[in-house]
């Protein structure tokens, strides 16, 4: 009887281990959602700030428990024309903005459907790419040398 006493504690330690584990990656997941969605209204408010137009549906969250994902549709970004006459304007019928939750120093930007590209005051350009993936780091390791530091060790 001891025995299965034992066994039944082991269990049972065993059990609430996995549900706090479960909880835990459930709770750094929404944190990490957030996060992104945060990243992505700023990242949205500064570049109308810079002049540019950009806009998208609602994201959509998902990708648990492996990645945070955001997934929006008709995404629409157009702007520089201080940089190229006519400007530029990028449309895409769908994006997945993602970050790995084990390596969370990543963001990856998947379009999907037709996407549309204007350069200048050319025509709209459509097109579907089979596989489109750019990854930006999202973590920019600061110095803490002073620029004078810096310049000493170039010199």
């Amino acid at each position: 009887m001891r025995h299965r006493s034992g066994l039944r504690i082991v269990w049972f330690a065993l059990a609430g281990l996995a549900i706090v584990l479960l909880g835990g990656e459930a709770l750094y997941w929404r944190y990490v959602t957030g996060q992104l969605e945060e990243g992505f209204r700023t990242w949205v408010a500064a570049q109308r700030a810079a002049g540019w137009t950009a806009h998208a549906s609602p994201p959509q969250v998902g990708g648990w428990p492996v990645a945070a994902k955001l997934r929006l549709r008709d995404v629409d970004l157009s702007g520089g024309e201080l940089d190229i006459p006519g400007g530029i304007r990028w449309q895409a019928e769908r994006l997945t903005l993602r970050v790995d939750l084990l390596h969370p120093e990543r963001l990856e930007a998947t379009p999907a459907g037709t996407q549309h590209l204007r350069l200048g005051y050319g025509p709209s350009i459509p097109f579907t790419a089979d596989r489109m993936r750019a990854e930006v780091p999202l973590s920019v390791r600061r110095s803490t040398k002073t620029s004078s530091e810096r310049r000493r060790n170039v010199l």
